[in-house]
């Protein structure tokens, strides 16, 4: 059982174990449903057009392997993740986005969900080549794509909660794909394939469409304005989870009261009691805090708080997926009284800069980056990232949690650019000017410029 916890903590610590439930865009006027994900329904007489030149094709054996991909059937997915063996790199990368993002977010309330950033992420990668490969691989694991594909089978395998996650690939008409890379999008990640104008505002509505239904009503009007008009692939992964808890807080129990900010301030709010009942407790030299399980016990809450005159900020900095460990596999059921807010909060961020600052780079560069294993545009220009953002949201109450989240990676066509150093043009100084006449050269003014007053 131990186990199970350790394989839980850069889920449920980072993001609330955030996942995704199913659900189509609808008739969008423009948008082609070319797939479904293997696993997926294929509705029948649902108007939506469907191109079975690209749903039918599924990849080879051979095209699994040469991935470095193990068949679904001959893998075993829930025992290789319960020994441990390819855990670790979504756990790191759970920390890593974490930490990264509490340096750089100066939002209020910050939530991350690292299993929807990680599967959105591991989708580019796998059209990856040479160092933008590497980059990315030294981030997310060079196993990623099986990593993603083992955490989809187990995550979906838990009892009693509502956990789903969902992929898909959107494509600009004008974006020519690798089918090798598709299939893997098709097989791997159960992805849905789309193609479309992507500037469109059909194109933005059913992206909508389709984040609304896949984290059941949570994420709302995600893109607020059509994708660019060089905007040649989206990718897109929306995660969701509704679980209650094992053992509910009543509703007569909760009352006003006073919560104390980090900066001094104090307000009155509700918060959740539950009192003279059992938890697990955890604790070492520089926190405690209590694990609070939801149905079947396989999913948790858990509420760690700093010891005085640190800032749960600074705590969080300094912890370790093996610090979390320890706390774990120390925990120890005490007649506890839990007092615990109700909350709901929610997050909109871009992560370019904090993926960056993780040491992805040539992605994001239009002069460096390689997808080449990915496809090009319809003249024949690479892709690189544009954006990669996230919106999350979690609302907990006496009864559990709904979390959702919905993460894009953008991709547009670029050129390499110039890698000239520029010139440094400060007129911080007495300059001379004219205003010219260009075509005759003739100045109209001449002037010094000794002190602009």
């Amino acid at each position: 059982m131990k186990k199970r916890w350790n394989i839980l903590l850069g889920i449920v610590l980072a993001a609330g174990v955030l996942a995704g439930c199913g659900g189509q865009p609808g008739n969008s006027r423009g948008v082609e449903l070319l797939s479904h994900g293997s696993d997926a329904s294929r509705g029948e007489g649902d108007g939506t057009k469907k191109d079975t030149e690209w749903a039918d094709d599924s990849p080879s054996e051979e095209a699994m392997a040469s991935a470095g991909q193990d068949s679904p059937e001959n893998s075993d997915f829930g025992a290789q993740w319960e020994e441990g063996a390819m855990d670790e790199s979504i756990r790191e990368f759970s920390y890593k986005l974490m930490e990264e993002g509490l340096t750089q977010l100066d939002q209020e309330n910050p939530v991350l969900s690292p299993v929807s950033a990680y599967m959105a992420l591991s989708m580019a990668a796998t059209g990856a080549r040479g160092e933008t490969k590497a980059e990315l691989e030294n981030l997310l694991g060079e196993e990623h794509r099986l990593l993603s594909e083992r955490c989809m089978a187990v995550l979906q395998s838990r009892e009693e909660v509502e956990l789903e996650l969902a992929n898909s690939a959107w494509l600009d008409r004008r974006f020519s794909v690798k089918e090798e890379w598709l299939a893997g999008i098709r097989e791997g990640y159960k992805g849905e394939v789309y193609r479309a104008e992507l500037s469109s505002r059909q194109t933005m509505k059913a992206i909508n469409t389709w984040a609304k239904e896949h984290t059941g009503g949570l994420v709302k009007d995600f893109l607020a304005r059509p994708l660019t008009e060089d905007t040649r692939l989206a990718l897109l992964n929306a995660l969701y989870l509704e679980a209650d808890w094992q053992n509910s807080f009543s509703g007569y129990a909760t009352h006003k009261q006073t919560w104390y900010r980090e900066d001094g301030g104090e307000k009155q709010v509700h918060i959740m009691r539950k009192s003279m009942a059992c938890f697990e407790y955890v604790a070492d030299a520089d926190m405690d805090g209590v694990v609070l399980p939801f149905q079947k016990g396989e999913l948790v809450f858990l509420a760690i708080r700093p010891q005085a005159g640190q800032t749960a900020r600074e705590l969080y900095s300094q912890l370790t997926p093996g610090q979390i460990s320890g706390l774990l596999e120390g925990r120890e059921e005490r007649l506890m009284n839990v007092s615990l807010p109700r909350f709901n909060v929610s997050c909109d961020q871009e992560l370019n800069e904090l993926l960056q600052g993780l040491g992805v780079e040539r992605a994001f560069d239009p002069g460096r980056a390689d997808f080449s294993d990915l496809g090009a545009d319809e003249d024949g220009w690479p892709v690189y990232v544009s954006l990669v953002r996230q919106k999350a949201v979690i609302e907990l109450n006496e009864d559990g949690v709904k979390a959702g989240a919905v993460t894009i990676v953008e991709m547009r066509a670029g050129a390499a650019m110039p890698t000239a150093e520029p010139v440094e043009m400060n007129l911080d100084h007495p300059f001379v000017y004219m205003i010219m006449d260009l075509e005759t050269q003739v100045p109209l003014f001449v002037g010094i410029l000794d002190d602009p007053g």
